[in-house]
């Protein structure tokens, strides 16, 4: 069995629609990796995930508590970090616990994180702008590996290289080392079914695919 892509290169209208995508992977690929390096952090972690969640009305309340811790620790903050900046030497204990006070306001009053960070966000723009000025190209995923060819260079990947294997909407994301990872147009494909290439490359990997929902 065999998959092949003609790789095109990515327009302006796909570039908006694949960015968030991308970054959504970007960030599961960096997830992953974590998991596999702190596996011991990772089960606490999804221990405490797996709790029954608060109510929506409890969700909104605790959000106004926390608003309010934050306004006033950061005015606390101020108020013992300015006169501690004066008169460092002499104002050392105020000092402190107006840095800390502030610090702790900013943490209570920074939105929650939703979605990838702002680096994954970076780096797909990255990625997709350098698709975006390639010339395209051919990549096979054969019985004995992955190649991708561009004009005159070749590169070949064994599956054994692969440690990540995520698809989104629009893509397919073939990571094979910490930094690098093949981004694939499904359109593009133009050998092979679709519905078969996960558990194509999942069977020669070992990698479990990950799809991600929108």
């Amino acid at each position: 069995m065999t998959f092949q892509f003609h790789t095109t290169p990515v327009t302006e209208e796909e570039k908006a629609v694949f960015t968030p995508q991308l970054a959504m992977a970007l960030d599961k690929r960096l997830e992953l990796h974590s998991r596999r390096t702190m596996p011991g952090l990772w089960s606490v972690t999804d221990r405490l995930n797996s709790m029954p969640r608060a109510s929506e009305a409890v969700l909104k309340r605790r959000q106004v508590r926390y608003r309010i811790y934050g306004v006033v620790l950061l005015v606390l903050g101020l108020f013992l970090l300015i006169p501690g900046l004066m008169e460092p030497q002499e104002l050392a204990g105020p000092l402190v616990v107006g840095a800390l006070c502030v610090v702790s306001g900013i943490l209570y009053l920074r939105p929650r994180r939703r979605g990838p960070h702002r680096q994954e966000r970076r780096q797909a723009e990255q990625l997709l702008t350098t698709m975006a000025d390639s010339g395209g190209g051919e990549v096979t995923c054969a019985a004995e590996g992955v190649s991708a060819r561009a004009g005159k260079s070749l590169q070949q990947i064994s599956y054994e290289e692969m440690n990540a294997i995520i698809e989104t909407e629009d893509l397919f994301v073939l990571s094979f080392s910490k930094t690098n990872a093949l981004i694939l147009k499904k359109r593009d494909m133009t050998e092979g079914e679709p519905a078969a290439f996960l558990p194509f490359l999942a069977e020669r990997t070992g990698v479990a695919p990950v799809v991600m929902e929108q």
